[in-house]
């Protein structure tokens, strides 16, 4: 059992009603981890996350993202 995460950036055209994604590192996309971590914890979830990264450099993509769920997780069991 465990969570694949991933995050994308979204830009939406309201002139033709266009709407385009692009992957992004976890802090920087449209997923609120800081609300779905907290959720899923209080559910009682407790197994390993899988983050997946695209493109430039994996393990600085990856250290990042590993940074950054180290502080949301943190933040949610000090809540």
């Amino acid at each position: 059992n465990y969570w694949h995460v991933k995050n994308y950036s979204r830009t939406e055209n309201p002139l033709t009603g266009l709407i385009t994604t692009h992957p992004a590192n976890l802090a920087e996309g449209i997923v609120n981890y800081r609300k779905a971590l907290r959720y899923a914890i209080v559910c009682g979830f407790s197994a390993p996350l899988v983050v997946e990264h695209y493109g430039g450099d994996g393990l600085a993509v990856s250290a990042a993202n590993a940074s950054y769920l180290r502080r949301v997780l943190e933040w949610v069991l000090q809540s």
